[in-house]
């Protein structure tokens, strides 16, 4: 796995085939601006994009899966975020 920390955090998943690599699946996180508590700690809120082509995650495979983390009930589950509702978000955020 290759880990890339910028403004967002990019994980890019290969497997290992021969003398090479082949690319499996990517994931890309961005921070919001709010904070939420749980069971675990203080967090930032987040929206993660997965798109796997095998299982790594548990994400669905071949398609985008989009995730909220965080406290906003707007885009919480069972809410299913789109990626136009997802794009409006992260411009809010600054992205």
């Amino acid at each position: 796995m290759l880990h890339i920390s910028s403004k967002t955090y990019r994980t890019i998943a290969f497997r290992k085939e021969g003398q090479g690599y082949r690319w499996i699946g990517e994931q890309e996180t961005f921070t919001g601006p709010h904070e939420y508590t749980s069971v675990d700690g203080t967090f930032k809120e987040t929206i993660v994009l997965t798109y796997e082509i095998e299982h790594i995650s548990g994400s669905p495979l071949n398609q985008l899966y989009i995730s909220y983390h965080g406290d906003d009930s707007r885009l919480s589950w069972p809410h299913v975020l789109t990626l136009s509702e997802t794009r409006s978000v992260l411009k809010l955020w600054g992205y």
